[in-house]
């Protein structure tokens, strides 16, 4: 029993000592694996496991040296990127990252390549469509200002021509008023013309009755003549016949030579009476031809008369029509000063509009400038 008890206490004291060798060997690389795991996950890259072994411990205590490395590593690899993307940020597009970069970090260096890339383009192209829109912008406003300006004075022009339409139009207004009363003053003369023709006929007609009588009293003179030149001969016969009975015919050759006086002074006024009776009915007949030519020249008068009332009535006609033309012709003026007038205000905005892009343009080109970029 007592070699039993001895036997285990032996025992007893070498599990302890083996207890105590593995605690010393274990025991000091697991607790500097802590400490250095403790500071890493503090932030502290720089740790560095000063064990080196063989066995598992070791082979863990290296695994971690490499992680810390890798770590370190990608502590590089976030301070470059960090550093690109304030450059980003401040405007640099033409960075490059200079370390290798491995595991999921080459994906981003990719992302950022490719990043770096497009923004490139993109701003270049910015940078060209921003030039282009300011240079367009210009062209616009500076095109926008002439257009204005020809604008403003086609406006005023259009309003001068609107005026002078005006003008015409009341002068066309007056005339075609003045056309119409020459029409009615031309109606009136073409009928004062016909009545005049119609008296004119009737005192040819009345001559002409004058010179037929004048005929019939040339017919009686002739008669009174006969009669004289018979009485004459009578009184002669009688003063023949009173010699023949002497003193008792004495106061019967009185009345003969008295009869026979009577008779001659019947015979030379009837030949008086016939010499003014031809020139009456000459004169008659003058008359009437110078009745009838009036008569014709009326007629030719009245014709014309009738032609110019037609002429007249045509321009009255040509001038109402004018004037109907020249009041469209107004309403239409007025139209088109109303769209000049909106063209001048349309045309002024889009010249401030295009001043305004213009001005966007130009300070969209200043901000592009901003941006360094890759050649």
């Amino acid at each position: 029993l007592l070699l039993w008890m001895l036997l285990c206490e032996h025992v007893l004291i070498l599990i302890l000592l083996v207890v105590l060798q593995v605690r010393r060997v274990i025991g000091q690389p697991v607790k500097e694996l802590s400490l250095v795991a403790t500071r890493i996950a503090k932030g502290e890259l720089d740790q560095t496991i000063h064990y080196h072994s063989k066995d598992e411990l070791g082979v863990l205590a290296d695994d971690f040296n490499h992680v810390t490395l890798r770590l370190r590593d990608y502590v590089t690899y976030i301070e470059e990127i960090s550093e690109k993307l304030r450059e980003i940020a401040g405007g640099n597009l033409a960075f490059t990252l200079e370390n290798e970069y491995t595991g999921e970090f080459e994906k981003i260096k990719t992302a950022l390549d490719e990043i770096s890339y497009s923004l490139n383009i993109t701003m270049g192209q910015i940078h060209a469509a921003s030039r282009d829109v300011a240079a367009g912008a210009e062209q616009v406003s500076n095109g926008a200002t002439t257009l204005s300006q020809g604008s403003t004075e086609q406006a005023a022009e259009v309003e001068t021509l609107a005026g002078h339409i005006e003008a015409v139009s009341d002068s066309i207004h007056k005339v075609a008023k003045g056309a119409q009363e020459a029409s009615h003053i031309s109606q009136e003369v073409k009928s004062g013309l016909l009545a005049s023709n119609d008296k004119m006929q009737n005192m040819t007609m009345v001559i002409q009755r004058i010179s037929d009588k004048s005929t019939e009293i040339h017919k009686i003179v002739k008669t009174i003549e006969e009669i004289a030149f018979q009485t004459n001969i009578l009184a002669l016969n009688a003063a023949v016949e009173a010699a023949r009975a002497g003193a008792v015919g004495k106061g019967f050759a009185v009345v003969a030579d008295e009869v026979r006086a009577l008779a001659g002074k019947s015979s030379e006024a009837a030949q008086e009476t016939t010499v003014l009776l031809r020139q009456t009915v000459d004169s008659m007949d003058e008359g009437v031809h110078a009745a009838q030519d009036t008569a014709d020249s009326m007629l030719v008068v009245v014709d014309q008369a009738d032609k110019m009332s037609k002429l007249i009535d045509g321009i009255a006609e040509y001038t109402k029509q004018q004037d109907a033309d020249a009041e469209e012709i107004t309403r239409g003026i007025e139209q088109i000063s109303t769209v000049v007038q909106t063209n001048v205000s349309t045309v002024e905005e889009s010249a401030a509009a295009s001043e305004e892009l213009s001005g966007q343009a130009s300070m969209l080109r200043d901000l592009v400038a901003k941006f360094q970029l890759r050649d």
